[in-house]
């Protein structure tokens, strides 16, 4: 890990427990163990922390893994998919900045655009282009006979972000029941939902 990505990491940290307003700038240097200048040569300002903090994958960075772009699977198979890859991303993000402060993501990002508005556009940015590409993979069982053809893939896109985004806010909140099996549930609902029948 380098210097930066450590600054980074240890200044979320300090973000998620504190709010960006009440981490002071000495706060993050005897965090880091970091002079003034040490800092500096890697940030000119605690906001332009933030704000390449807020382009870190901790905050938002949706990335489609190539796996899911592979022609030869279906689309039943790359929906279920998205349960491996979502959770994989909590994991991941737990093992930076520990599973106790995963809630403090939400808030902070919240802070952060309302802080930074042009990042607003960063973050409706990602989400369009996350719907596009499930209406894609949608739009693709359809095409092949796996979903019913009238539905509208936008929508059921849609559905699908809002669901694993609001199962990830509430277990963050909560923590009392299985991630990953509620991960699986709604995906699996979501499908037979939209399969198409199967002739008898």
């Amino acid at each position: 890990m380098t210097t930066k990505e450590r600054i980074i990491l240890e200044s979320a940290k300090l973000f998620l427990k504190h709010g960006y307003s009440n981490v002071s700038l000495n706060m993050i240097l005897d965090t880091c163990h970091l002079s003034k200048g040490g800092f500096y040569h890697y940030f000119p300002s605690k906001e332009s922390l933030f704000r390449e903090l807020l382009n870190h994958e901790v905050f938002g960075a949706i990335v489609i893994p190539e796996e899911l772009k592979d022609k030869n699977i279906s689309a039943v198979k790359k929906m279920k998919l998205l349960v491996k890859f979502s959770y994989g991303y909590f994991e991941r993000i737990k093992g930076l900045i520990g599973e106790n402060d995963f809630f403090g993501i939400y808030p902070l990002v919240f802070q952060g655009i309302i802080e930074n508005k042009h990042l607003l556009d960063k973050f409706k940015n990602l989400y369009i282009d996350y719907e596009k590409f499930l209406e894609a993979i949608i739009d693709e069982g359809k095409n092949e006979g796996e979903f019913k053809e009238k539905i509208n893939s936008r929508d059921f896109a849609y559905q699908i972000i809002s669901s694993i985004e609001g199962i990830f806010l509430v277990w963050s909140i909560t923590k009392d029941f299985d991630l990953k099996k509620h991960l699986e549930l709604v995906i699996n609902n979501i499908i037979e939902t939209i399969k198409a029948k199967e002739e008898i």
